[in-house]
């Protein structure tokens, strides 16, 4: 089974080193800073890994380098041409190193002795205008005896390259942004990412090549092609680990795949090939030693979604947002730690940047969350790179690498603009592209405006004079991210001119002839409009005649595209008025008004304050109709007429005076007029009416005002005289018993009239005679001498009689008494009342020699009295018969015999079978 091997970002220098080397990798680089002067400015930026192990005899890096630069001899191919000239050697500076220590656990002893320096030198240099580039070329007589894949390695120096754009370029090399050199477990796939990041965005492509073979110091000139090394028989660069070992790398991320099947130290190299528009525009590389060792049985972390390592590609559009979590998990159950790198995280290089999770830890199992909202302009040919990395805890420590890829897509671009490509001036055209399904249009035009339809997939744009016209447009989606433009031209034709003539003035029944000299030019179509008025609508020069003011257009046509201008033609008293015909009253005036000249003359003159203005004051005695003669500015005359109808006032008929009850009411009543109005107002059911009712609290007189239809008013009254209400008074409430009746009396008036009529003697009298059977209210209508009436009532209650009760009959033995109880009243008379201790109270003892019946006369509180009987039945004494005296034997028995009775009770009962029977 293959197994996933950790990258280590270290080297391990072998111990059987043979000669006295240091280095064991490293990369050469340049920055463009900008122009200074006639120059242009450069950093070189030199990376070197530096042994500085016991094995070293130079273990701390040196303080500077040196770097050759060489001039390009031709261009448009920066890896052709012959050998190179030397053009300067600059000494480069160390601007930083640091300690690499491998990533082991304490207690695992693989990779402890490991030292590596990395130590990074910058100069910057002021290099002339070149239109075929530089190169910068380092080497160093470093490279140690004990690399397994070269021939000779102890005699082979060490040397890397870059190529540097043409001056006017502008570019920057890629700049890796890991420590690449790992040491490797014999029989496992380790993967390395060669992250890269090129500041202009340019396409990279990775790929294997041969090492460079140094010469010990810099030549001059530099030899081209460069000499490569040699590799020992079994080696190449497609096997830098011979027989049965595995190398391959990704062209588009640099992420690389190592395995060896032996132990040892191997060379491979990687290079950069930097396109810009499918142009070579850069070339740089890095050299690798890498170790390979035996170590402990460790897997590598498992990436969740894809089992192992390698490249996961995305594809979005600008404003979309990509959401994915990360997992790693590791076999052994190893502590795990995930970090990730890129551009894309930079807020410097990305706004806004993606978001991670990053350095994230976790037992075996780690996890992160990556997320990102393309923002607009986002989008580009290549795509956005990171990379993540997941190392776990064992010995040695084991990493899985995963590449990710984001292709951000522009907007869809509309696909065409529909419509006219050549219009007349100041005129309109519609103009459309096909939909795209949620997004917008942003339309640009010059030479004219847009009139309606921003935003839309169809516009109306509104052309201006002539010339050249053109119509941009692009999308946008949902988020208002632009797409591409696409435009079109528009050649906006010149119009004939057209001369419609001077404005004029006319008085009404008078012509002019219209057009100028000329109208239009020769052989142009000419037609006016309106029709009306003119001789002739399709010359240049018609008779015009028209009876309002008219405002002619003329429409001057060379075949291509028609001019218009216009003319008015003003025409005198047109507009003469008098006014409308109005009424007045007699003995009144109104104020005439004439409109539409500058002076008026008004005839006849009778009953007008001044014949000679535009509003005199009319007061004519008859009806009378006024005729003015009317002069405007342009001494046109005319004249109109009014009639002023004098209309009389109206002749009232009201309703005579008269007297009512007070409290009653009375219909008023007028004639005579079409509007009517009453005053006071106060006790009328509706003032503003011919016929009111009235109702008046006191005498009244109420006044009417009555208009015509000219509104001529005239006024009338009558006058409403109240009569005092007679006082009826009735007798005072009563009381009788049911069965009973009471004589009612009434006075105040000379007639009345009881209500209701049940139980009365006379309901037409003052004093009838009330049997009512239940509590009645008799109202009383008493009328006076003048009819007036009022009333008042009387209130008989009648009372229920009392319910007497003497009690249940009774029977009582001769010689005894029972007391007699009566219920129902409030006093009591018994009779008879020879038997009773006492005949006046509810309850007398009762002791009669016979049979008697009593009867009780119960009165109540009210006087109602009622009775009731009770039986009190006396009955003899019985005769009694018992057997004789006897005389038995002791222990003996005798039976008892009584009779003439019903019942028996002996006593006492000592030796008695049942003292309850007549026989015991």
């Amino acid at each position: 089974m293959i197994k996933r091997v950790l990258i280590l970002f270290v080297a391990i220098i072998s111990s059987g080193y043979l000669f006295a080397s240091h280095l064991v990798g490293g990369s050469l680089g340049y920055e463009y800073m900008g122009q200074v002067g006639a120059n242009y400015r450069y950093k070189i930026i030199l990376t070197v890994y530096n042994n500085c192990d016991n094995n070293s005899q130079i273990p701390i890096p040196v303080a500077s380098h040196n770097v050759s630069i060489y001039q390009q001899d031709i261009g448009g191919n920066p890896m052709g041409g012959g050998n190179k000239s030397l053009f300067q050697t600059v000494s480069v500076p160390i601007v930083d190193s640091n300690l690499v220590q491998p990533p082991v656990s304490s207690g695992c002893a693989v990779g402890q002795s490991v030292c590596i320096y990395k130590a990074v030198y910058e100069t910057l240099v002021d290099l002339p205008l070149n239109f075929n580039g530089y190169h910068l070329y380092f080497e160093n007589f470093a490279r140690n005896a004990a690399i397994t894949n070269l021939l000779n390695p102890g005699g082979t120096a060490m040397a890397f390259h870059a190529y540097i754009a043409p001056s006017l370029v502008n570019n920057s090399s890629p700049v890796f942004q890991d420590d690449p050199v790992p040491f490797l477990c014999v029989n496992d796939t380790v993967s390395i990412l060669n992250t890269a990041i090129d500041p202009d965005g340019d396409q990279l492509i990775f790929s294997f090549v041969t090492p460079f073979q140094g010469a010990g110091q810099a030549p001059s000139p530099l030899p081209w092609t460069i000499p490569a090394v040699n590799y020992n028989g079994g080696y190449s660069t497609a096997q830098p680990f011979g027989a049965g070992g595995f190398s391959f790398i990704n062209g588009a991320t640099g992420l690389t795949q190592y395995m060896s099947p032996t132990t040892g130290n191997f060379v491979v190299a990687v290079e950069i090939r930097e396109y810009r528009n499918g142009n070579l525009i850069g070339v740089s590389r890095r050299d690798l030693q890498l170790l390979v060792i035996t170590c402990p049985p460790n897997p590598a972390p498992n990436l969740s979604n894809t089992g192992g390592s390698g490249v996961t590609q995305y594809t979005i559009s600008e404003c979309d947002n990509l959401t994915f979590p990360i997992t790693f998990t590791d076999p052994n159950g190893d502590s795990l730690t995930l970090t990730a790198t890129g551009q894309i995280f930079d807020p410097n290089f990305m706004n806004p940047p993606a978001t991670i999770n990053s350095p994230v830890t976790g037992a075996a199992t780690v996890t992160s969350n990556f997320s990102w909202t393309a923002p607009c302009g986002s989008a580009q040919a290549l795509p956005y790179q990171f990379s993540v990395s997941a190392t776990d805890d064992g010995c040695p420590p084991k990493t899985t690498n995963e590449v990710y890829q984001i292709t951000v897509e522009p907007p869809t671009p509309p696909d065409t603009i529909i419509g006219p490509l050549t219009v007349c001036p100041n005129t309109t055209a519609s103009y459309t592209t096909s939909p795209i399904s949620g997004y917008t249009f942003n339309w640009v035009v010059t030479g004219g405006t847009v009139a309606s339809g921003q935003g839309t997939d169809s516009i109306t744009v509104n052309w201006g004079s002539s010339g050249t016209g053109t119509i941009t447009l692009n999308s946008l989606n949902g988020c208002g991210c632009p797409s591409d433009v696409i435009s079109i031209s528009v050649n906006i034709l010149p119009s004939p001119f057209a001369d419609a003539g001077n404005d004029t003035t006319i008085c009404l029944g008078d012509s002019v002839q219209l057009g100028g000299s000329p109208t239009g030019p020769g052989g142009s179509t000419i037609t006016w409009s309106p029709t009306t008025g003119l001789s002739n609508p399709n010359i240049a020069n018609p008779i015009a005649f028209p009876s309002s003011t008219t405002t002619y257009i003329v429409t001057v046509d060379n075949g291509i595209c028609p001019t218009t201008d216009t003319v008015t033609v003003f025409v005198g008293s047109a507009l003469i008025n008098a006014g409308n015909d109005t009424t007045m009253c007699i003995g009144d005036s109104v104020q005439l008004n004439a409109t539409g000249g500058v002076s008026y003359s008004w005839s006849p003159t009778t009953g007008l304050s001044n014949p000679n203005i535009a509003n005199p004051i009319a007061f004519p005695n008859t009806t009378t109709t006024y005729v003015v003669t009317v002069t405007d500015s342009l001494s046109c005359t005319g004249v109109d007429s009014i009639t002023v109808t004098v209309v009389s006032p109206p002749v009232i008929t009201i309703t005579n005076d008269t007297t009512i009850c007070d409290g009653a009411c009375v219909q008023l009543n007028a004639t005579g007029g079409t509007s009517y109005s009453w005053s006071p107002t106060t006790g009328l059911s509706n003032p503003n009416i011919a016929n009111p009712i009235a109702c008046p609290t006191v005498n009244t007189t109420y006044v009417v005002t009555v208009s015509n239809a000219a509104n001529c008013m005239n006024t009338d009254s009558v006058t409403i005289t109240l009569n005092p209400l007679p006082t009826i008074t009735a007798s005072n409430d009563t009381t009788i018993c049911d069965g009973a009746c009471v004589q009612l009396n009434a006075t105040g008036g000379t007639s009345y009239s009881w209500s209701p009529t049940t139980g009365l003697s006379n309901p037409n009298i003052a004093n009838p005679t009330a049997c009512p059977t239940v509590t009645t209210t008799y109202v009383v209508t008493g009328t006076d001498a003048n009819n007036c009436t009022n009333t008042d009532t009387v209130v008989v209650t009648v009372s229920p009689l009392p319910t007497a009760n003497a009690g249940n009959d009774t029977t009582i033995c001769i010689g005894d008494s029972v007391q007699l109880n009566a219920t129902g009243g409030a006093s009591y008379t018994w009779t008879p009342a020879g038997s009773l201790t006492n005949p006046n109270i509810a309850n007398p003892i009762a002791f009669p020699n016979t049979t008697t019946t009593y009867v009780v006369t119960v009165t109540d509180g009210l006087g109602c009295v009622d009775t009731d009987t009770v039986i009190v039945t006396v009955a003899s004494l019985p005769v009694i018969t018992i057997t004789n005296d006897t005389t038995i034997c002791d222990g003996a028995c005798a039976q008892l015999n009584a009779t003439g009775g019903t019942t028996y009770s002996w006593s006492p009962t000592t030796g008695l079978s049942n003292p309850n029977i007549a026989n015991p």
